[in-house]
């Protein structure tokens, strides 16, 4: 897939032949292309970011901001404090045009693979 269009094929559901993702999968997946990340110029990318002020992410008081893309995917960021670097990520989106509820968001904890680099940082040193 690519921003103007793409094919989708999934045999294991029966598909006998790749066909023409709809326009409404390619609006849900246009956040996928962004390889610079959401945070970069993100104003030029029609979206916008709200600071939700300070909350515990498993003893670390971290920062939290809430990022609306274009396409209408909320992404809440906690950063920690001191090295501000994001730890936690909750998303909530649109797929096949249902959108997923709170039991659903995807949560994401990125503190240990965040040390594991830092390990392999100071060996490198």
């Amino acid at each position: 897939m690519t921003p103007a269009g793409g094919w989708n094929y999934m045999p294991f559901q029966g598909q006998q032949k790749p066909e023409p993702v709809t326009e409404e999968t390619l609006k849900e997946s246009v956040d996928q292309y962004d390889t610079q990340g959401s945070l970069v110029d993100y104003k030029a990318k029609g979206h916008s970011i709200e600071y939700l002020g300070k909350e515990d992410v498993e003893g670390t008081e971290a920062r939290k901001l809430k990022l609306t893309h274009k396409s209408g995917k909320t992404e809440t960021m906690f950063f920690d404090p001191e090295s501000y670097l994001m730890i936690r990520t909750i998303t909530k989106q649109k797929a096949n045009g249902q959108e997923f509820g709170k039991q659903q968001m995807q949560a994401l904890r990125l503190n240990h693979y965040l040390t594991a680099i830092a390990k392999v940082l100071e060996r490198l040193r």
